[in-house]
This record gives C-alpha cells, structure tokens and sequence, in this order.
C-alpha cells in the first residue's frame, strides 16, 4: 500500500499538465491537456441526446461529436500552453475537413487521459510531467 494523501498532497499535483501526442494522420505532434471533471460533464451533455418514444426514453451519446468537442476542448496552441487551438468555431472545418482518424488519436488519448478511456497506451503519446 502507498501513502495515504491529505488534501494538500492532492491539490498540489498538476493532473492537467500539457502532455504531447503523435499525430500520424496529420503529420505531426499535438500538445492537449486532459480535461477537468467539469469539462468531461459538459462534454457528455454536449454529445447526448435523449429520444423519448412510445413513452420510453432512451439516451444515446454521438462518440464522434464527442470527439471533436475533446479535441476543441483540450488542443493546445502549440506557441501557449495556456492557450487553446480551437474554439467553437472550428467544429464545422474539423467535422467536415479534417481526417477523422487524427481526430480519434487526439480524442482517445486526452479521454484515457481524463478517466474516459481504457488502459491501453496509444502510439506515440508522451508524458510530458
């Protein structure tokens, strides 16, 4: 067993310190940020949508919008790590523009990163802390 933590061991960790992926499909690297429990919320209502029929309700979450608003979410600029690359904007141009494929690495990565994701390593991804 390791040490127990008090809140001030908590607090002080940085869990959402930049972190760098390789992005083979759009030939290069991207720096992201996991997200924070309440951009995950957000994130979640976002990409849900509740269909009521026949007096039943049904939730079903679009895994691809959520992707591209993870990826609008936690992209960093790659000049300012304080800074986002996206903004809401740009989720026309990623749906529509951008290879799906760069989109789910970055998405996966950051949502493994943020307790949303399995145990798996992705390829290419470095821990920057």
């Amino acid at each position: 067993m390791g040490k127990i933590l008090s809140k001030a061991d908590i607090f002080s960790k940085k869990g959402l310190t930049a972190r760098t992926v390789s992005v083979p499909e759009w030939g290069g690297d991207v720096r992201y940020r996991p997200m924070s429990m309440s951009e995950r919320r957000e994130i979640r209502k976002r990409s849900t949508e509740i269909i009521t029929k026949n007096g039943s309700t049904d939730v079903q979450v679009d895994s691809e919008l959520m992707e591209v608003y993870t990826v609008i979410t936690c992209v960093l600029d790659p000049k300012d790590d304080a800074k986002l690359m996206f903004g809401p904007d740009d989720l026309e141009t990623l749906e529509s523009q951008m290879s799906a494929g760069g989109i789910s690495t970055i998405a996966q990565a950051v949502l493994r990163d943020s307790g949303m994701g399995g145990e798996a390593a992705f390829q290419g991804e470095e821990d920057d802390r």
